[in-house]
């Protein structure tokens, strides 16, 4: 994602506190997501799958 892009955001508090992850999509208003970044509660880049 560059800076300007359009996002769809939820934000869930709980993410940054857990094992959670964070998943960056693009494409959803096209019809053809693609996972862009996946980042731990911490904000680093993880590979998938875990």
């Amino acid at each position: 994602p560059r800076p300007g892009d359009s996002a769809v955001f939820g934000f869930r508090g709980q993410a940054f506190v857990t094992r959670a992850y964070v998943v960056g999509v693009s494409g959803i208003s096209k019809g053809k997501p693609v996972v862009e970044t996946i980042e731990n509660g911490f904000g680093e880049p993880y590979a998938w799958p875990v």
